[in-house]
């Protein structure tokens, strides 16, 4: 026989206080709410649920030590309860301690494997970890136990976007919206995944529906002004991203708008300005760098743009565009080996960039290796065709290789892409000569004559 320890339930008085501070907490009355579930802890401090509801007001304040404290407690008291470790990770994620959040989240899911809402919420996590994988599977079994959950819906949409499934991601942050048309985040989160696949005007009404719920939703505002960007209403943006900025002043997000638009204007040393506050006011943020290289390069600082992409791949070198700006400033800087190896490392994290695949050749061909710079041309144009560079370049090495016809070809192209060319019509011109075609060699002669551009 087994003798199972007599285990008191909290005195009538505490459980009284309890029962008022949770009356009160739902009516919004916190302060009210906490002084209730303290005096029912000074009755009885050995009152686990209690000390979960007073650490559930001072989360509710922002209060995060404190509610962290309480969730502590009322598992010391009660080891067993799957909510407060969840209520716990919560409050450990809101305050950064994010290993020690995961740790509590999946303690929930130890004590109750079925419990939808510890499912949910080490998903997010794991999506904000970039663990994405890990990250549906959690959402997904969270969804099988709740299909109700807009939370779990909201999270496994970004988790699908962010791993090129548009579609999908839609679908789900639309579930999102419709159980809770309340939430401005999934909303504003459609908006972004919309406004990313070009759905400019559905993405505004998403973004607009964010802004009914939550008129202070900054980033659905950012959102509003850089579709307007986007559709080249430049004065539109202009006041759009001012008005932000004036109450926000330091806002990485809404400089890097501002900064497109600038440079969408040609006022490069605004722009440069706005991409460099960006950075500065947020030094993680790999966009801002991104925009501050190309930027940089337009001024012709290659030096300040090789520094702002390798800024950007520190921040995350699994990202190809870091590599490719890099390999072109370091292009320019005549370091065609160096170049080399970051255009291979952009090609290694996106087989299929154009880009990429074009900056590769262009290393190839300053290197002196024309037999590999010529299958990278082609390679390259067989993703971007409209590339007239690639083609002018293509030709030009196919000429000095005697391959006259394929030249030919090829810097006929480059200059329908791009008729004022005086180098293109040049080049053909020697095309022309090389292969007897006199005719041709005059014509291609006086149309690069009339397109030759005066020296300032």
């Amino acid at each position: 026989m087994t003798i199972v320890p007599f285990t008191p339930g909290p005195k009538s008085d505490a459980v009284a206080h309890n029962d008022r501070g949770v009356a009160l907490h739902e009516e919004g009355d916190i302060e009210g709410a906490l002084s209730e579930y303290r005096e029912a802890i000074r009755i009885d401090p050995s009152y686990a649920n209690a000390h979960f509801n007073l650490g559930l007001a001072h989360h509710d304040l922002g209060r995060l030590d404190l509610a962290i404290a309480s969730y502590r407690e009322a598992l010391r008291l009660d080891t067993q309860d799957p909510e407060a470790y969840l209520n716990l990770g919560c409050a450990l994620q809101a305050q950064g301690e994010v290993g020690e959040a995961q740790n509590a989240f999946k303690t929930a899911l130890e004590l109750d494997p079925n419990y939808a809402c510890a499912h949910c919420k080490l998903g997010a996590l794991l999506y904000d970890k970039g663990e994405l994988d890990e990250a549906s599977w959690e959402l997904k079994k969270a969804l099988r136990l709740d299909p109700h959950c807009a939370e779990g819906h909201h999270a496994l949409g970004l988790v699908l976007f962010e791993k090129g499934r548009r579609e999908q991601a839609v679908q789900q942050l639309r579930r999102a919206v419709d159980l809770d048309p309340s939430h401005p985040d999934a909303a504003r989160d459609l908006g972004r995944v919309l406004q990313h696949t070009g759905e400019l005007d559905a993405a505004a009404s998403e973004y607009r529906k964010a802004l009914l719920y939550d008129p202070a939703q900054i980033d659905a505002r950012i959102g509003l002004a850089s579709i307007l960007e986007q559709r080249g209403d430049y004065d539109g943006a202009l006041r759009a991203f001012d008005e932000i900025l004036r109450e926000s002043p330091n806002h990485p997000d809404a400089l890097y708008g501002l900064g497109k638009v600038r440079e969408a204007l040609s006022d490069m040393p605004a722009a440069l300005e706005c991409y460099r506050e960006a950075v500065r006011h947020a030094p993680h943020f790999f966009d801002g760098w991104i925009a501050l290289g190309w930027a940089s390069r337009d001024a012709h600082d290659e030096a300040g743009a090789a520094r702002a992409f390798e800024q950007a791949i520190a921040i995350s070198p699994e990202e190809a565009s870091g590599h490719i700006g890099l390999g072109w400033s370091l292009l320019a800087k005549h370091k065609a080996t160096e170049a080399l190896e970051e255009f291979e490392k952009a090609l290694d994290r996106a087989p299929d960039d154009a880009d990429a695949r074009f900056g590769l050749a262009c290393a190839l061909d300053a290197h002196g290796a024309a037999d590999d710079a010529i299958d990278a041309y082609r390679k390259a144009l067989s993703l971007d065709e409209r590339n007239a560079t690639a083609h002018f370049n293509l030709g030009s090495l196919l000429l000095s290789k005697g391959e006259n016809a394929e030249a030919v070809t090829h810097l006929e192209r480059a200059i329908q892409l791009a008729p004022t060319d005086s180098s293109a019509h040049f080049k053909l011109g020697l095309a022309h000569l090389l292969g007897g075609r006199m005719s041709g060699f005059f014509d291609s002669v006086l149309n690069a004559f009339r397109h030759l551009k005066p020296r300032s």
